[in-house]
């Protein structure tokens, strides 16, 4: 709960990865992507968007516990 390197990086880490892997979806299914398949990826990327806002959720979670959040 208290302000250290560790928290603030742990918290950084948090906002970074979630969003830097939603704005590169498509890249990161490209490779899974055929033309009978792409009906069948939505549910995945949509899946795939869930579990990163639920990551975003954390970090704000987390900096709600820190004070740092009015």
């Amino acid at each position: 709960n208290s302000l250290q390197m560790f928290s603030i990086m742990m918290v950084f880490m948090l906002f970074k990865a979630p969003i830097q892997a939603l704005l590169n979806i498509n890249q990161t299914f490209t490779r899974f992507e055929t033309d009978g398949k792409r009906q069948e990826l939505l549910m995945v990327k949509a899946v795939f968007v869930g579990c990163n806002l639920l990551a975003l959720a954390l970090g704000t979670w987390k900096v709600n516990q820190m004070g740092l959040l009015p």
